[in-house]
């Protein structure tokens, strides 16, 4: 008599993904499906990430192995993009499992990869696209003419998180002595997320002294979101000679 032992069929793996694209900065599940269940001590899958994405820039950097518990016939992996500020082309993942003891690898074409397309959600301004504008080109210290705002707008909307774009104030304006609106003579526009536009108001304040025309300039600064090519300025110019003689003429009658 001839004995032998007859074994069993290797379990067959094969690969799927929760979805053929992903925004950045969301996450992609990929599930590992065995044929057959896997064996006491479970399986082990190795696999590989490619395609033009980064690891570290693109994608949170992952294990590169997945397990299949014991008696299971599927394990997970998750792979998260990272959303950035910076306008690009859609990238791809390329994942693909690796062979492992216990189990054979799917012959069928693709059912052992799967690609996974990163889609661009940023919406950086472009060089160029910055505007600032003011409401008046002169204002007075008398209530109701004495307010003048600022916008800055940006070509596209703001990406998630908003923007702040810094400003100074200079001039022969005095911040808080002549006008009030901003704490410090720094500060930031802020634009919302979604949104093109910040403002700025500034409010002159009445003295009863003597003076000429004053000027406010409002300077963009160069920042990380936003390339300005040139520093944008505006100069707002304040009329208060003839105001301010007035106010002395009431006060000396009164």
């Amino acid at each position: 008599m001839i004995q032998g032992t007859v074994a069993d069929a290797l379990p067959t793996l094969t690969l799927s993904q929760a979805n053929a694209t992903v925004n950045e900065g969301g996450a992609n599940t990929y599930t590992i499906t065995s044929s057959a269940a896997a064996p006491a001590g479970g399986l082990t899958v190795p696999y590989t990430v490619a395609g033009t994405a980064t690891s570290g820039s693109d994608y949170t950097a992952v294990t590169g192995t997945a397990t299949i518990l014991a008696g299971a016939t599927t394990g997970t992996f998750t792979v998260t993009t990272i959303a950035d500020k910076v306008t690009e082309t859609a990238e791809t993942l390329i994942v693909s499992l690796g062979t492992t003891t216990g189990a054979n690898l799917s012959t069928v074409a693709g059912a052992t990869t799967a690609t996974t397309t990163i889609l661009d959600t940023s919406t950086t301004p472009v060089a160029g696209a910055v505007t600032l504008s003011s409401s008046a080109a002169t204002i007075t210290e008398t209530a109701g003419s004495n307010v003048v705002t600022y916008t800055v707008e940006l070509g596209s909307a703001a990406p998630a998180g908003g923007v702040n774009i810094p400003y100074t104030l200079s001039g022969t304006a005095t911040n808080l002595t002549d006008y009030t609106g901003s704490a410090a003579t720094t500060g930031n526009f802020t634009i919302l997320a979604g949104a093109t536009a910040g403002t700025l108001v500034l409010t002159t304040v009445a003295d009863s002294t003597t003076e000429g025309a004053e000027a406010i300039t409002v300077t963009l600064v160069r920042c990380q979101l936003v390339t300005l090519w040139q520093q944008v300025r505006l100069t707002q110019r304040l009329h208060l000679l003839l105001i301010q003689v007035l106010q002395l003429q009431v006060q000396i009658f009164l």
